[in-house]
């Protein structure tokens, strides 16, 4: 009567207890396809280990944390392209992929979506569906924090029909095709809105699999930028570990990788400095001018195994006398500490704030100058000027006059930033039709800030 005979894991109450309907120990998962949608439900169980044959203590909230890792990433990439598409009436026809000029980032972001359907293809065949569906959210991450936030600022060319604009609708149409239909089978409501926004009339269920293109796929360029993307990550965890707000500019960051990867990381550069928020990056051979590394044995775990060698292997890793031999691996003499025992780190040296990734250190110049500070007010000022455009109500592509107060060395400075960062068409003494005003804080002081509608 069947092919195969597919099972899974037992579903119990968020205690661990069985689900009992004397005991009311679970919430009725129509409650929860009402609250949260039967898409995040299905996500949630089809990502869970009961796929894997695995007992489920079942939670609400992660059913919750489906819809922000999934469905709200889905439909911010979807928003943000119907709504640019809209205003420079661009039509069905000047969407097409084919020959339109791409760049590197147009380039990556398909070679992430081809290696996404291609990975799920793979997964599905082989009844892997937790695996099929825990690739979408960081997929989506990548997609809405990485390629599209990256790629605003073509966006918001006055030319409509710009080369560099058309390349980014026709590649995140692309992606957005490709993340409908292979999400399709596990998310079939959000799956079909999307390809209905998309424009085409027929359902996305009824649509042949879609085929993995290789000639899309640039394994080097997406092992390049995913590793940018993780120098990124370490350097914002030393900002925030610092209390170094990221709208702050730092003078410098010193990355140290291996010396056949200095070279061909050059290009990334302008990108680490705009992501990082720093003047300058330099790349490094040998991590040992910006850091120190440093090992911390769990004598709790080794002692067990060593015996009475734990102490000697205690005061030699003390003393640095240990060889890493990898992610928190080290060897001391004949003696290997593996992950759990030790926890390899480095220390940055004075005047540095370091974080380590998988083959590299990233140390930050945590000195901030009076004129970093002042910047850093600007950025924080047009956070400020953003959120004021958002609450009157503005088109994104409605220009603004402004009037600001107690911000004249700011300005003396900045102006010219803030205005164009804001769609600001000049910034008057006063504005008699403002549509709102208000008293900012920004890092050193407060500023009073007027704005209307150009």
């Amino acid at each position: 009567a069947f092919k195969h005979c597919m099972v899974h894991g037992t579903l119990l109450a968020s205690d661990g207890k069985k689900m009992s309907k004397s005991l009311k120990n679970y919430t009725d998962p129509f409650v929860l396809m009402d609250k949260h949608g039967a898409d995040a439900l299905r996500a949630y169980l089809f990502a869970s280990p009961a796929v894997g044959i695995e007992d489920l203590a079942f939670r609400d909230d992660v059913v919750e944390s489906m819809v922000k890792s999934l469905m709200l990433p889905i439909w911010n990439a979807l928003s943000f392209f119907t709504s640019y598409t809209e205003v420079d009436k661009v039509s069905a026809q000047e969407i097409a992929l084919e020959g339109k000029e791409l760049s590197e980032l147009d380039h990556f972001i398909l070679s992430e979506s081809e290696i996404l359907k291609g990975s799920v293809t793979e997964h599905l065949d082989s009844y892997r569906i937790n695996e099929a569906m825990r690739l979408f959210a960081p997929f989506l991450d990548t997609l809405n924090n990485w390629y599209i936030r990256r790629s605003r600022e073509r966006v918001w060319s006055d030319d409509p029909r710009s080369p560099e604009k058309l390349a980014f609708y026709a590649t995140l149409f692309d992606v957005l095709k490709t993340v409908s239909q292979t999400l399709a089978p596990l998310c079939p409501f959000i799956s079909e809105l999307v390809w209905e926004r998309l424009g085409f009339s027929d359902s996305v269920h009824l649509t042949q699999w879609p085929a993995v293109r290789e000639q899309l796929i640039n394994a080097k360029l997406s092992k390049q930028v995913n590793l940018i993307r993780g120098m990124v990550s370490a350097g914002l965890s030393v900002r925030a570990r610092e209390k170094l707000r990221v709208r702050l500019p730092l003078a410098a960051a010193k990355v140290a990788v291996r010396e056949n990867l200095a070279a061909e990381l050059e290009p990334y550069i302008p990108v680490l400095c705009g992501e990082l928020n720093v003047k300058t990056i330099e790349f490094l051979a040998d991590a040992s001018s910006i850091a120190s590394l440093s090992a911390k044995v769990n004598a709790r775990v080794l002692g067990p195994r060593l015996g009475s060698r734990v102490q000697e292997v205690i005061q030699k890793v003390r003393n640095g006398e240990f060889e890493v031999l990898g992610e928190n691996t080290i060897r001391i003499g004949d003696i290997t500490l593996n992950p759990g025992e030790v926890e390899v780190g480095f220390t940055g040296k004075p005047g540095l704030a370091v974080e380590s990734g998988d083959g590299f250190v990233v140390a930050l110049d945590t000195h901030v100058t009076p004129e970093l500070a002042l910047e850093g007010q600007a950025r924080d000022l047009v956070r400020e000027i953003q959120d004021m455009r958002k609450e009157a109500d503005l088109h994104i592509a409605d220009r603004i006059k402004l009037t600001i107060r107690g911000a004249e060395e700011l300005l003396k400075a900045h102006e010219g930033y803030v205005k164009s960062e804001t769609l600001c068409v000049e910034v008057a003494p006063s504005l008699p039709s403002a549509l709102l005003e208000r008293t900012v804080k920004v890092e050193g002081g407060e500023i009073v800030v007027g704005l209307a509608k150009a």
